[in-house]
């Protein structure tokens, strides 16, 4: 399992859908985060509640106006089966979610 997590304080704050901040252009490299199978919103270290999503790794693109940044397009929320399953994931591999932009887990 491969996940990408995306801070998405500042965006949700100035009051930005939850979906609009995750798809948004990230500097990522896009081969490697077209092999991801997940994306999350983290907002101060923690995973937001609403923000578990399955990639479209078909529509990982390159972002128009900035070359070095990366667009999604989400597949679908994640279920309640693979939230779990992305939980214990972090919580196995001890992964820090605090003072990032864009994080492979």
């Amino acid at each position: 399992m491969k996940i990408i997590a995306v801070n998405i304080g500042k965006t949700v704050n100035n009051h930005k859908d939850i979906i609009e901040s995750i798809e948004r252009a990230w500097v990522l490299n896009k081969t490697r985060a077209m092999g991801c199978d997940y994306i999350i919103g983290v907002i101060k270290g923690i995973v937001y509640k609403d923000a578990y999503f399955v990639i479209n790794q078909e529509k990982v693109k390159q972002d128009g106006e900035h070359p070095n940044r990366v667009k999604f397009e989400l597949l679908e929320k994640c279920n309640d089966e693979q939230i779990a399953m992305i939980n214990q994931y972090i919580i196995n591999n001890n992964s820090n979610l605090g003072g990032f932009t864009t994080k492979y887990l």
